[in-house]
């Protein structure tokens, strides 16, 4: 099997909300804006629509690799080059009024980021692959490695990557970086 052996539904669905990978929940800030990343889709601006076709293709391509998740990291790391396009995607246009600009939306939108600050700044101290190594790659008798077929692991809300880095922190456990 290739490299894009993979089913591409279930790709997507971890690359999207899995708890040890997703995008969404590893960059929640995302969610604060969907009003105007939809509002984007039905723009006829062509850098737009340009945005909007490197995104989709590069989601449908990551979805179907078999190993969606990115081996050991922390985080969506197939789709971290995303982010910029989706931040440009979610601005306002000209004289639109973004849907954030109400004081709600602007308290969510700083709740969601902090919280995503938090996520990163948890990889950053504590991440050390441990996790990763402890369920992912499988080591064949040449030497090489291999992605595991199981994605359970990516799955497990209670014994994910962050609950396992936030367990590390607080046990004390600090490091800088990988």
């Amino acid at each position: 099997e290739g490299a894009l052996s993979g089913p591409p539904l279930p790709g997507l669905a971890g690359l999207l909300l899995s708890p040890s990978r997703g995008l969404l929940i590893f960059s929640p800030w995302l969610l604060a804006l969907s009003p105007q990343l939809l509002r984007s889709i039905r723009s006829p601006d062509p850098i737009r629509a340009a945005l909007i076709t490197g995104i989709t293709t590069t989601l449908l391509i990551n979805a179907n690799y078999a190993d969606w998740w990115g081996g050991d990291c922390w985080g969506p790391r197939r789709l971290q080059e995303l982010l910029p396009g989706l931040l440009m995607l979610s601005l306002p246009k000209g004289d639109e009024q973004a849907p954030y600009h109400a004081p709600q939306a602007g308290r969510l939108l700083a709740v969601l980021l902090t919280i995503s600050v938090l996520i990163q700044g948890l990889g950053f101290f504590v991440y050390d692959s441990s996790w990763d190594l402890e369920r992912g790659a499988v080591v064949s008798p040449e030497g090489e490695i291999h992605a595991t077929a199981d994605t359970s692991p990516m799955w497990a809300i209670g014994e994910g990557v962050l609950s396992h880095s936030l367990n590390k922190l607080l046990d004390g456990e600090l490091q800088f970086g990988w």
